[in-house]
């Protein structure tokens, strides 16, 4: 996240709320006008109404510690879906899914759930015998259909 973060500025996207993410986050403004004055260095001490450098960089920003949950749900759908589309023969629990020629939301929803890995706020992984942090609403709906 980071990494995309600091590529990315003002100028070059068409993202509509960025500019206001951007002044938010680096407390500036972004305006061509003279009459405001050019801020300092980024620091958390901006007070002042002042006029943004350019240079700003979001790696200055710590991130919140609760984006690793949304991150970690990303990350098994992403998972799933190249598990589904890099091998030519998937068996998952529930079906085979030899030669696809269609990619449904529930095949990708049965192969996340049989996915696992080390994940940033610890193991992500899914086990319908255990009923431990593992046994989620993706098992009760699994067990439905």
């Amino acid at each position: 996240m980071r990494a995309c973060f600091s590529q990315i500025n003002p100028g070059n996207t068409n993202y509509t709320q960025f500019n206001e993410v951007w002044e938010r986050e680096f407390q500036c403004s972004i305006t061509d006008d003279d009459t405001i004055p050019l801020c300092d260095e980024f620091g958390k001490d901006r007070t002042e109404r002042c006029r943004c450098r350019g240079d700003e960089d979001f790696n200055d920003i710590p991130l919140p510690p609760n984006i690793n949950y949304p991150y970690d749900a990303a990350t098994v759908y992403a998972n799933a879906l190249n598990f589904l589309t890099t091998s030519n023969c998937v068996r998952l629990s529930g079906g085979d899914y030899c030669n696809l020629t269609e990619l449904t939301s529930e095949t990708l929803f049965i192969a996340a759930a049989q996915s696992g890995f080390r994940g940033q706020t610890g193991d992500i992984s899914f086990n319908r015998t255990n009923p431990d942090r593992r046994r989620t609403i993706l098992f009760v709906l699994l067990t439905r259909y």
